[in-house]
């Protein structure tokens, strides 16, 4: 069978899945930390699972958080675990590389012009045209 095991921040509600018989095992991460410090703290509990008695060792990651795909597509790349490739998950994750692959794909996609600087402002403008949507290629505030 299945033996779910779930690493998130140590205030989650999902800590009391495993009292409720819902999953195996919760294992805590501050994921207030950097990014190479959260990947860290996962890989090491991720190793020490099979180790307790409780679980096996990972077969598989997954997440419902799109913010932390990246960090499963790299430990999965890590592990040697069946997953996306962390060259596509950031290339899909960044709107203008998304956009230039389509293009290049022969496929539609809406006008856009990636402004590096204030001087280049001018030019998307004539590029893009108006009406338009000014959005970071990634972060939170470049989804959908």
């Amino acid at each position: 069978g299945i033996k779910v095991v779930i690493i998130e921040h140590p205030d989650s509600w999902s800590s009391s899945l495993v009292g409720e018989g819902v999953i195996a095992k919760f294992l805590s991460v501050d994921m207030s930390q950097s990014s190479e410090d959260v990947f860290e703290a996962a890989l090491a509990h991720i190793r020490s699972l099979g180790s307790d008695g409780l679980t096996g060792a990972a077969d598989g990651i997954a997440t419902f958080v799109e913010l932390s795909v990246p960090l499963v597509a790299r430990l999965c790349e890590t592990l040697g675990l069946p997953g996306h490739h962390p060259a596509a998950v950031d290339g899909a994750r960044n709107k203008h590389r998304t956009r230039a692959a389509l293009k290049a794909a022969g496929l539609p996609t809406p006008r856009n012009y990636l402004i590096k600087s204030l001087a280049e402002v001018d030019d998307a403008a004539q590029e893009v045209g108006f009406p338009a949507v000014l959005k970071p290629v990634s972060g939170a505030a470049s989804l959908g």
